[in-house]
C-alpha cells in the first residue's frame, strides 16, 4: 500500500481526510469511554461476587468440617461404651490413625470425672457451666476454644460417652487446625488472598498472616458482631478489600460461632483492571492509526479520478480534443470520464467542422 502523502496539497483531500478521521475519532473515544467504565464495573462487581462465593464456600466447608469430626467422635465413643476404654483394642488401627490426624489429642472422662489420655496431651479443661452441663445432657456436642497466653489457643470438642446416659461420662478431643481449616489440601485460598479466623469476642483464632504485627491495625474493631459484608481499608499505603461472613454453631455446638474473613489487596484483586487499563489505550490508538490508514487509502483512491478529470481539461485546454479519461470505478466518476470523452469527441468534431468550414470560405473566395 502506498502511503504517498503529497495529495495533501489538495484543499479538498484536507478536508476530506479531516471528515474522515473526526467521524472515526468521535465515536472511537465516545465507546472507548463507555466501554472502560462498563469494563471497570463488570470487573468490581466480579471480584466483589468472586470473593463472596469464596467466603460463603469456606463457611460451609468449615461447618460441614465440624460435622464430620462430631461424627469421627461418636463412632469412637460408641466403640468406646462397649469396651474396657482401650482405645486401640476398642477400634481398627485405620480408624485409629484417621483420629490422631484430625484430633491431636483425645481425652475420656468416666461418670466419675476420672480422665483416661487415649493419644495426645491434653491441656487442663475448665469445669462446665451450667449452661455447658445442660447443653451436654441433651446429647449434643459442644465446642470451646481455650486460648493460651502467648501460644495458638486450643478448639476442644466435647461428647457426651452415650447420649441416653448423659451421665455415662464424656468424651473430650483437641481438634487439629490442620484437618479443620484444610488450607493446604481440600481447600484452596484465592490466589493472594489472606483468612482471618475470629470468634464473637473478636479473639482471632486463627490468622494467615504470619505474626500478629502483620495484621490491619483496628481490624477486629471494624468487624462487629455476628454479621456478614464487605470492608474496605488502608494499610500500609496499600488500599485492601475484606468480605466477612458469620458461622452460626450456637444451636448445634453451644458455641456462638466464628467469623470467617477474606483479605485481598486492591492491586491483586484487579490485576485484571491493570493489564486492562495497559491493553486499552494501544487498542485505541491502533483503531485511530487504521482509521488513518484506510482514510488515507480511501482518498488517494477517491482523488485519483479527480486527477485524471483535471489532467484531461488541461488536455482539452490545451485543444488536445484527441486525449481521453480512462477511469473504471463502477461509480458516477466513470459516468463523468464517459460524458468528459464525449464532450472531446464532440468538441473535436466542431473543430473539424470548423476547419472545413475555413477552406470551403478560402476556396470559394477565390
Amino acid at each position: 500500500m502506498n502511503f504517498n502523502l503529497k495529495f495533501f496539497a489538495s484543499k479538498f483531500a484536507r478536508r476530506i481526510f479531516f471528515v474522515f478521521f473526526l467521524c472515526a475519532l468521535i465515536p472511537v473515544c465516545g465507546l472507548a469511554v463507555i466501554s472502560y467504565r462498563h469494563v471497570n464495573q463488570q470487573l468490581d462487581e466480579q471480584f466483589h461476587t468472586r470473593l463472596k462465593r469464596s467466603v460463603k464456600s469456606y463457611s460451609l466447608f468449615l461447618y460441614e468440617r465440624f460435622l464430620i469430626l462430631e461424627t469421627e467422635m461418636t463412632l469412637a465413643a460408641t466403640h468406646l461404651s462397649k469396651s474396657t476404654g482401650n482405645l486401640s483394642e476398642s477400634i481398627e488401627e485405620r480408624f485409629l490413625k484417621r483420629l490422631q490426624n484430625r484430633f491431636n489429642a483425645m481425652v475420656l472422662f468416666n461418670k466419675d470425672r476420672d480422665s483416661r489420655v487415649l493419644f495426645g496431651r491434653m491441656g487442663e479443661i475448665e469445669s462446665f457451666n451450667e449452661k455447658e452441663h445442660n447443653h451436654l445432657k441433651t446429647g449434643n456436642s459442644l465446642v470451646k476454644i481455650l486460648y493460651i497466653p502467648g501460644g495458638q489457643p486450643d478448639l476442644i470438642m466435647i461428647l457426651p460417652l452415650d447420649s441416653k446416659k448423659p451421665g455415662a461420662g464424656f468424651l473430650v478431643a483437641k481438634i487439629n487446625p490442620a484437618y479443620l481449616l484444610a488450607l493446604k489440601r481440600e481447600f484452596h485460598l484465592p490466589r493472594s488472598t489472606d483468612l482471618i479466623v475470629k470468634d464473637e469476642s473478636q479473639k482471632i483464632f486463627y490468622s494467615s498472616f504470619q505474626v500478629d504485627s502483620q495484621v490491619p491495625p483496628n481490624f477486629s474493631q471494624k468487624i462487629v458482631g455476628r454479621s456478614s459484608g464487605y470492608l474496605e481499608f488502608e494499610w500500609e499505603d496499600e488500599s485492601y478489600l475484606a468480605c466477612y461472613r458469620w458461622i452460626f454453631m450456637e444451636p448445634k455446638f453451644l458455641m456462638p460461632g466464628f467469623n470467617i474473613t477474606f483479605v485481598q489487596s486492591e492491586t491483586d484483586a484487579f490485576l485484571q483492571m491493570v493489564e486492562f487499563k495497559k491493553i486499552f489505550p494501544q487498542v485505541i490508538l491502533l483503531s485511530l492509526l487504521v482509521t488513518v490508514v484506510l482514510s488515507i487509502y480511501f482518498i488517494r483512491k477517491s482523488l485519483k479520478p479527480l486527477k485524471m478529470l483535471k489532467e484531461g481539461t488541461h488536455q482539452i485546454a490545451s485543444n488536445n480534443f484527441n486525449h481521453r479519461v480512462e477511469i473504471a470505478s463502477r461509480d458516477e466518476f466513470e459516468e463523468l470520464a464517459e460524458a468528459f470523452n464525449q464532450m472531446a469527441i464532440q468538441l473535436k468534431a466542431l473543430q473539424n467542422l470548423a476547419v472545413d468550414l475555413r477552406i470551403l470560405e478560402s476556396v470559394r473566395w477565390r
